[in-house]
């Protein structure tokens, strides 16, 4: 399930997690080249000190906290929001790689169809996508209309932000658990 180290965690990933921070939020930064989504990102004044995040960081749910792959939680500026680009400790929580990838994950271009639909040539149907509890893709079904299939999607998404609340309700900040349980495609 998830691992709570009794050990500190170690300055080096703090410290790391701190830095890739910072370096997500650089205007025309190389990160921001690479992940255009991160044009704008701010950190509050308070976190140019490192000292002051890694004070914030000790107090948070989530810290020290391992899930079940291995990884130390993540800092996260979107959980708690839609689309905030600002971090700082009124907005920021740590949480499991997965919920992280369930909050920032995008869908692109669906070439004008729905969120997790595309469009099966040799079916001549609409195909609806979404992923499981490990964020493997899985098929959701066949459908005429891509409003069928994107209902498929939709029922998918919202099923899985619950599980990823009830996995890891002991571990992660009261506020992402609630934004999971109410959580709307």
């Amino acid at each position: 399930r998830y691992k709570d180290n009794t050990g500190k965690l170690t300055t080096y990933y703090l410290y790391t997690q701190w830095s890739s921070m910072r370096n997500r939020c650089k205007t025309n930064g190389a990160y921001q080249a690479r992940k255009p989504t991160y044009v704008g990102s701010t950190f509050c004044e308070d976190w140019l000190s490192y000292d002051n995040y890694h004070e914030w960081a000790e107090q948070q749910v989530g810290f020290n906290c391992q899930d079940e792959d291995g990884d130390y939680f993540r800092l996260d500026k979107d959980a708690l929001g839609e689309g905030s680009k600002h971090y700082s400790p009124h907005n920021c929580v740590l949480i499991p790689k997965k919920i992280n990838s369930f909050f920032s994950y995008s869908e692109g271009d669906n070439n004008g169809l729905p969120t997790g639909v595309s469009f099966k040539k040799s079916h001549g149907r609409f195909v609806a996508y979404g992923t499981d509890m490990a964020g493997t893709s899985v098929h959701l079904g066949l459908f005429d209309i891509p409003e069928e299939a994107h209902a498929a999607y939709v029922v998918n998404k919202e099923a899985k932000a619950k599980q990823l609340a009830e996995f890891y309700r002991d571990v992660i900040d009261v506020r992402v658990y609630e934004k999971l349980m109410s959580f709307k495609a």
